[in-house]
């Protein structure tokens, strides 16, 4: 698959969310590194999926561009912030999957990804879910659970997902293979590799495709 690189230019700083501290992302489970030799091919997303901007606001994958920030979270510190896109990318790919992702309330919401692209799984650290809850206004490292990155095809109905707010829940309701071949979008972060798909069930935490 042959991966086209958009567009790479400077850091448009905009404002961070308007969320206090304590309800943001720090206190999300860590997880081990994922490699930074992951390929971008078969990691994507539709061009029509919102990504939650470091403003708070939404919009289109397909429709960012380098130098504008993202809200991430990063799983080896801990600490979420607003960081810049450094590459919009768009990928030919052919293994498609539908995620179908709900909430407490049972509102779902379907995220058209690829069967290889991480999502930060919190009910793979095998803790409690009061230990998994990770959005809580703690910092400390020592004594958080590891998280797990688990590939779309590999997510089981009733995994947890990250979410960037402790009164936000996002569980997996199922996934579908989607037959034939589709452009799909991925971005490339900022040392954190990381950014949240934006959904009307809740914003879930997705890895990039790291430049190489």
């Amino acid at each position: 698959m042959v991966t086209i690189i958009l567009s790479i230019c400077g850091i448009l700083w905009l404002a961070g969310l308007d969320r206090p501290r304590s309800e943001q992302g720090a206190g999300l489970p860590l997880a081990r590194p994922l490699s930074q030799q992951v390929p971008c091919a078969g990691q994507s997303f539709s061009p029509d999926t919102l990504v939650l901007l470091a403003n708070g606001t939404k919009r289109p994958i397909a429709e960012l561009k380098a130098g504008e920030r993202v809200w991430s979270f990063d799983p080896e510190t801990g600490h979420t912030s607003g960081r810049p896109v450094q590459a919009v990318l768009v990928n030919h790919d052919t293994e498609l999957i539908d995620l179908t992702i709900t909430n407490p309330a049972d509102v779902a919401s379907v995220i058209h990804t690829t069967a290889n692209h991480p999502f930060y799984s919190t009910d793979r650290a095998q803790a409690s879910s009061s230990e998994v809850v990770g959005l809580a206004a703690t910092t400390g490292t020592a004594e958080r659970p590891s998280a797990e990155w688990i590939d779309a095809k590999d997510l089981h109905p009733g995994d947890r997902l990250a979410t960037p707010f402790r009164d936000s829940v996002a569980h997996v309701a199922g996934s579908t293979p989607v037959f034939g071949t589709a452009d799909m979008w991925d971005l490339t972060v900022e040392n954190t590799h990381t950014f949240y798909i934006a959904t009307v069930t809740a914003a879930v935490l997705v890895h990039n495709c790291p430049t190489r």
